[in-house]
Order: structure tokens, then sequence, then C-alpha cells
């Protein structure tokens, strides 16, 4: 919004900016959780047992059962945890996904670790035939 709407409190989080002679305005608000939330298995390794694994990446190379995006995070935590980046109980849980593009077809996917902040955030790129598509982040989340 360029002004803030009349009834703000209908907003969790609010943030305004003036900045070289423009401001505005935006508001968040939360959605209402599902009441049917499903949690869908599926079996990772079909996909890393597959996989090619050094020291810095993993090459998947051939047909997945499962999508673009189905396919990278299991073979992305599988390169975290062969690493022991973190240290101690926990496990690496899936954060974010930047890609520039969703491949439909592709013959390979390529992870490759590029850094790792603190032990606590990992970030890959990720590439389809040799063609870069991406990043993928995982957090660690120690165990309590």
């Amino acid at each position: 919004f360029a002004e803030p709407p009349e009834q703000q409190n209908d907003f969790g989080a609010t943030l305004s900016w003036e900045s070289g002679g423009g401001k505005g305005w935006l508001g968040v608000q939360a959605e209402t959780p599902s009441a049917n939330i499903q949690r869908v298995p599926y079996a990772e390794e079909t996909v890393t047992l597959l996989a090619q694994f050094d020291e810095k990446r993993v090459l998947f190379s051939g047909a997945s059962p499962f999508s673009f995006v189905a396919t990278v995070v299991p073979l992305h935590k599988a390169l975290l945890l062969r690493n022991k980046i973190a240290k101690g109980a926990g496990q690496w849980v899936f954060t974010r996904l930047d890609l520039t593009r969703i491949p439909e077809a592709f013959q390979q996917i390529k992870v490759e670790i590029d850094r790792v902040l603190g032990e606590q955030l990992a970030k890959s790129t990720v590439a389809a035939d040799e063609s870069p598509v991406g990043a993928i982040y995982f957090s660690w989340l120690p165990s309590q």
C-alpha cells in the first residue's frame, strides 16, 4: 500500500518505509491453519541409493520416480549427512529452495555444497544436466 489502511489492527506484522521521496506500507495477516494436514512419506532411498557421492557433491543420473524437487531434497540431505557437518544429535531440515526454473525432464541432477554457516545452515548449488538452476538450503535442528 502507498498509505496504511485505517484498520491496521487487522495485521499481525507491519512494515512502513520512506526512501528517495517514495514511501510504502506492508501488512501481513496470519493464515488459518489447515485442519487437514497430511504428511506423505516417500522412500528417499529410492534416489539416494542410486546416487554417486563424493566429498562436496552428489550426482544422480537417470529417471527419478519423483518430481525434480522431491528428488533434489533427499539428495541434499543425504549429502549433508555423509559429510558430518553438524555436531551432536539432531537432523537436517529442508529450509528453502530458490530455482530459476523447474526442469520437467532431466538426465542428471548435481547438488554441490557451496557454503556452511556455523554448522547450522547449509547452502548448495543445484544443476540439471550441467545447467545451474538454483540453490537449496537446509538448517540443522539439534535434538532437545
